[in-house]
Order: structure tokens, then sequence, then C-alpha cells
């Protein structure tokens, strides 16, 4: 009969949930939100951010097509959130 072994292991994972005005400036969007992600790590010591479902342009689906960009590492929002995440 084999033994079982049974470890209960804590981290401390710090949460940050971020809220944003969002306008039809993407760069600008995008800016805000590097801008929110870096506070919230340098002052709260957060090790994950989560930021809102559309956090680069205006929500609804008629903004989808005007603000839509392939997810690659030439798009401008795949790039500043690389950046931001080093």
């Amino acid at each position: 009969m084999s033994g079982v072994i049974s470890v209960r292991l804590f981290i401390m994972l710090r949460l940050a949930l971020i809220q944003m005005r969002v306008g039809p400036d993407k760069l600008a969007n995008l800016k805000r939100a590097t801008d929110l992600v870096s506070r919230a790590v340098s002052e709260h010591s957060a090790h994950l951010v989560c930021l809102p479902e559309c956090f680069n342009s205006p929500y609804g689906t008629k903004h989808f097509d005007t603000y839509a960009e392939p997810i690659t590492p030439e798009g401008t929002t795949f790039k500043a959130m690389s950046e931001v995440s080093k």
C-alpha cells in the first residue's frame, strides 16, 4: 500500500482590479491603462492586475470594428501590455 502525503501551501497573491474611464482616443486609453497597471504594482505590490474588458476602447458593438486590432506582437495594445508587464 502506498502512502499519501498531503501538503498545504499558502501563497499570498495580491490582486489589483482596475476601473477606469475610457474615451474615443485609443492611445490615451492605453496610456491610462499602463499608468494604472504600473501604479498598482509600484504602490500596492500587485502580483496580478485585471483591467476592464474594453479598456482600450469605448464599449459597444458599434465600436468593435473601429478599434479592433490583430493580437500579434505588432499590435498597439499587445505592445503596450507587453511592455508594462515586464
